[in-house]
């Protein structure tokens, strides 16, 4: 009998082995950075960094802030509107109003950020 026990306590400890080692693997994986493209982690880094803090100070409806993470001469296409917005200050009164249409409860999240440099 005590033969018995140890090898289904073998067994048992076996099998909690492998369930922590995938879970282990599962958590790296999570862990890894989902950005494409990535050749260069400062442009990387930053271009996240941008992306999310323009997404964190449009959530907080602050579009002074939203605005200024873009360049005078940009071209913003939002599908959600026909057409492209050119330039900081057009593009500031359009995060206005899109801002003043959305719910105050409506948050922007941010899943993965994808660059082509």
């Amino acid at each position: 009998i005590e033969k018995e026990v140890e090898e289904k306590l073998l067994s048992l400890a076996s099998d909690i082995t492998a369930a922590i080692e995938e879970i282990e693997k599962e958590v790296e994986e999570e862990e890894e950075p989902l950005l494409a493209n990535t050749d260069n982690d400062e442009v990387s880094s930053t271009t996240t960094t941008v992306t999310e803090k323009y997404f964190q100070a449009f959530n907080a409806r602050d579009i002074p802030l939203a605005a200024s993470y873009v360049t005078d001469d940009c071209e913003y296409i939002d599908t959600q509107y026909p057409g492209s917005t050119f330039g900081k200050a057009p593009l500031e009164a359009q995060f206005t109003r899109v801002a003043k249409a959305l719910p105050p409860t409506f948050r922007f999240v941010v899943d993965d950020v994808v660059e082509d440099v």
